[in-house]
């Protein structure tokens, strides 16, 4: 059987999706990845999968651009004759569902957060999301949730009615990411993230502008993307301020985020954007790393509150500060408690095999 793996980019694929096209090239089955250029194909390549670069500018809400990619994405479906389509990320999901669902093609998309289309309700961007995921997803064989909120918003909304299957996140390899050497004590925070204000990297800053009024030696460090080119994107020169004040550490970004995890001991992500389980917050909690999130969907499904880390309020500074405070000032065993009772919740919730055993019965459900 021929499998198209197809989402908004090739790094994504690369970094959240190997192990799946590992795991489907093991069955027998071939992989084809369909995704734009990005910088990321060559490695994409070593994984022995047919790729194919998709026309497609994911920032972009011109029509006529619009329509373009669909019309790429539409020959490179059929003329690869494919027979099932493995889809992600929102453009990514909805564009190759529309062509899969025309061309009788069998398709199972994977909702892994809502992004920024749904976080206003009564926005016309909201409406227009809803109908075309609507139209989509109608004929799926079945469709995938990261975290039981999304799904529930889906059937509350009619979106879909049909089969849904609720994963545990992307998950997270267990092996790659084993416990960490513990340290003495709490001396640096770390966020991951692509830097978009959503991502809740403004109120991060300010509880760090506070907490290092008391405490001047604690490191808040910030390793991600410097995303300019969209709506949220916080810019360069903000970035660079915050690193000239001291208040923070721009680390850059980097495709090997285990040497960071390996240097900090606590992870930091206050997010209120449509995730679905932050990637950032498995890693950490499987390399027995306490973590502060929001109480928010997809970031609370990785956390135990007071026992793995601590949940802090959406979009509140003075309240993600507390509970940094809180992290400070355990004492080494407190740490090492938290971070060891995060990693046998990925042991048992979170395992990347969990994920890839669903998605292999799926395959041979269609075979």
């Amino acid at each position: 059987m021929k499998i198209a793996i197809v989402a908004n980019t090739t790094w994504y694929i690369y970094n959240f999706r190997s192990s799946l096209i590992k795991r489907i090239l093991n069955m027998g089955h071939e992989v084809v990845v369909i995704s734009p250029r990005d910088g990321s194909e060559n490695k994409i390549l070593q994984l022995e999968v047919s790729y194919l670069p998709w026309k497609l500018n994911s920032r972009s809400i011109s029509i006529f651009h619009e329509a373009f990619s669909i019309l790429d994405l539409f020959l490179k479906l059929k003329n690869s004759k494919i027979d099932l389509v493995l889809s992600f990320t929102p453009k990514g999901n909805i564009y190759s569902n529309l062509i899969a669902r025309f061309l009788n093609i069998n398709y199972i998309p994977n909702i892994s957060g809502l992004g920024s289309g749904f976080m206003d309700n009564n926005s016309p961007t909201n409406y227009l999301f809803k109908m075309l995921w609507k139209i989509s997803l109608a004929k799926a064989q079945k469709v995938l949730f990261q975290n039981n909120e999304d799904l529930e918003f889906f059937k509350q909304s009619s979106i879909f009615l049909g089969p849904t299957l609720r994963l545990p996140g992307s998950g997270v390899d267990l092996e790659k990411f084993p416990p960490k050497v513990q340290s003495s004590g709490c001396k640096s925070f770390l966020l991951v993230a692509r830097l978009i204000w959503s991502k809740g990297v403004g109120e991060y800053v300010e509880a760090a502008r506070e907490i290092k009024q008391s405490y001047p030696g604690i490191e808040f460090n910030i390793l991600g993307f410097i995303d300019n080119l969209h709506p949220d994107g916080i810019p360069e020169e903000k970035i660079n301020e915050w690193h000239r004040e001291g208040v923070i550490n721009y680390l850059g970004e980097t495709d090997d985020v285990k040497y960071f995890l390996e240097s900090t001991d606590c992870v930091v992500l206050p997010s209120y954007y449509g995730e679905g389980v932050p990637r950032s917050l498995l890693e950490a909690a499987s390399m027995a790393i306490p973590i502060v999130t929001t109480n928010h969907q997809g970031c609370r499904d990785a956390i135990v509150h007071a026992k793995t880390g601590f949940l802090c309020e959406v979009k509140n500074s003075k309240d993600l500060k507390d509970q940094l405070i809180k992290i400070i000032e355990m004492n080494p065993k407190q740490l090492k408690d938290f971070g060891m009772a995060g990693r046998k919740k990925m042991e048992s919730e979170f395992d990347e095999d969990i994920v890839l055993n669903k998605y292999k019965n799926l395959i041979e459900n269609i075979v």
